[in-house]
């Protein structure tokens, strides 16, 4: 978490392998004499790559993707499925209390997931024009008025709902009399583009 805090693009899958070298080293003296038959080691092998290795990889991986408290929450995935796995393959039966805590610990992920959908979506969606230029805030936008000539500052006065007000185009138009659509109210003042 630290290295994806400060920016660094390090690939930690290898640190897996090391890990899991340096682990079987410690441990090999404590297994001597030996013992296992090639059935014990084919499912030890088994469990190492299936339940250890490809899980600890795709945990890496996904910490690059995810928030510290994500991959801690995923980390608990393990707390909950480890009774599970015994319930359904052996027939172990957990006791309440740990099927509340499994519970607790399965709702906070799925929350947390849910905030995350929830923040990328929100990110994905197009951000409301300011109030000043929002039709939905102000029921001028939209509007279309008549100016009859530009004064050479780039402003004109129109008459628009039974007053005067102060007119300019948007920046980079040319001031042409005619009708116009205003796109913008600035205090007292319509911002607005030829139709």
């Amino acid at each position: 978490m630290t290295l994806k805090k400060t920016g660094a693009h390090v690939d930690l899958a290898p640190a897996v392998l090391i890990g899991g070298l340096i682990s079987c080293a410690v441990t090999l003296p404590l297994s001597l004499p030996f013992a296992a038959s090639g059935k014990d080691v084919f499912l030890l092998a088994i469990l190492g790559i299936f339940q250890l290795g490809i899980p600890c990889v795709m945990m890496v991986r996904a910490s690059a993707h995810l928030s510290a408290p994500e991959v801690a929450l995923l980390g608990l995935l393990e707390v909950l499925m480890g009774p599970l796995w015994s319930w359904l393959g052996a027939g172990e039966v957990p006791a309440g209390s740990t099927l509340i805590g499994g519970a607790i610990v399965l709702a906070a992920l799925v929350g947390a997931g849910f905030v995350t959908v929830r923040r990328q979506y929100k990110r994905a969606q197009p951000s409301d024009a300011p109030a000043n230029a929002n039709r939905d805030v102000n029921l001028d936008i939209g509007e279309t008025v008549q100016v009859q000539a530009w004064s050479p500052d780039g402003t004109a006065s129109v008459k628009y709902r039974g007053a005067n007000w102060a007119v300019s185009c948007v920046p980079g138009a040319p001031l042409i009399a005619g009708p116009h659509r205003v796109v913008e109210v600035v205090g007292s003042r319509l911002v607005v583009c030829k139709l």
